[in-house]
């Protein structure tokens, strides 16, 4: 999704866009384009985890509702199920304390959105699982140079890229298997995700 937004954009204004990478202008298009490697990224390390543990299923690019919105990965497996906002800052200074991140000095409504994203997504699910599914928010930082933590994020887990996999992996089980394979099958219908 991010990719055809950033395509879109360049189709728009091609003149622009072609002057705003020759000058790495932070322009609408760039966000988008970053936005989409680091989604790129982290999908990688998705499918990495799943070579090494079948029982793990995710989505990437998962449209909910009907005004445009998506999440970027859902990730079901016996460890759990989560939400994944992937947020790209190639050499950023990331900084959280409780519900406050910043990048760079400038503060960023990601946690916020990533706890919507779950609740959300937790809602979707029950609904057409016909059983409450606990869906856990996740912000995975793609590259950063930094990263500062005065307080852990409420409510959200907060994980680099390249520890996503293992991290995933070392979870306790926590999904009965029966359970699992609803959720799984339920997160692969369209439908599911398209009530407001």
């Amino acid at each position: 999704m991010a990719w055809e937004q950033a395509e879109a954009l360049r189709s728009q204004a091609p003149v622009r866009t072609f002057l705003g990478r020759l000058t790495d202008a932070h322009t609408e298009e760039r966000s988008w384009r970053v936005g989409a490697k680091g989604e790129e990224a982290v999908a990688d390390q998705l499918a990495r985890l799943r070579g090494r543990d079948p029982r793990w299923g995710y989505l990437n690019a998962v449209p909910v509702g009907t005004r445009g919105s998506d999440i970027d990965h859902v990730i079901m497996g016996p460890g759990g199920v989560f939400t994944i906002n992937a947020k790209h800052h190639p050499g950023g200074k990331v900084w959280v304390a409780g519900t406050t991140l910043m990048v760079n000095g400038k503060k960023r409504p990601y946690i916020r959105n990533a706890v919507h994203e779950g609740d959300r997504a937790s809602r979707l699910l029950s609904a057409a699982c016909g059983f409450h599914v606990s869906v856990f928010p996740m912000i995975v930082l793609v590259g950063h140079a930094s990263l500062t933590i005065r307080t852990p994020p409420e409510g959200v887990l907060l994980v680099n890229r390249r520890q996503l996999s293992k991290f995933l992996r070392r979870l306790p089980d926590a999904v009965p298997p029966s359970e699992l394979g609803v959720i799984l099958d339920q997160a692969r219908i369209s439908t599911t995700w398209s009530s407001r």
